[in-house]
């Protein structure tokens, strides 16, 4: 088998947002998976400034819960899925269509309410079957 057939495709797919109760809300994101180079980059970032708050001025990490910031890791586990949507459609605010760029994404995902978009999306863009096509 030629091993280009076995490598998964990079490219966003487009994905309707649904509510917990089934109802479509009319806006769909562009995702990328936790395999593309963009996502590695930012989980990247995130994981080494997570282990430079909890290793001392030697190197040595120190995993006492008592030094995790649960808030700050909340943002963080945003900040990666925000690196998952590309592009939206049908996102506005005051009437008007909202351009996606990575700010509006974490401000979008950190609405009070959209833990369930949180769940949705971290769930879709784990799942390499979703960007194979055919």
């Amino acid at each position: 088998m030629d091993i280009s057939k076995l490598q998964i495709p990079k490219d966003a797919v487009k994905k309707e947002l649904v509510m917990p109760d089934g109802s479509k809300t009319g806006v769909f994101l562009h995702l990328i998976g936790t395999d593309h180079d963009d996502f590695k980059k930012v989980d990247r970032e995130v994981t080494i400034k997570q282990l430079r708050k909890i290793a001392d001025k030697k190197g040595n990490i120190n995993f006492n819960v008592n030094n995790i910031d649960w808030d700050e890791k909340d943002e963080d586990k945003i900040k990666k899925l925000a690196a998952c949507v590309v592009d939206w459609e049908g996102v506005t605010e005051d009437g008007k269509s909202l351009k996606c760029t990575p700010a509006k994404v974490v401000e979008f995902l950190s609405s009070d309410g959209l833990e369930w978009a949180c769940d949705l999306i971290e769930e879709f863009v784990d799942e390499r079957a979703n960007f194979i096509k055919g």
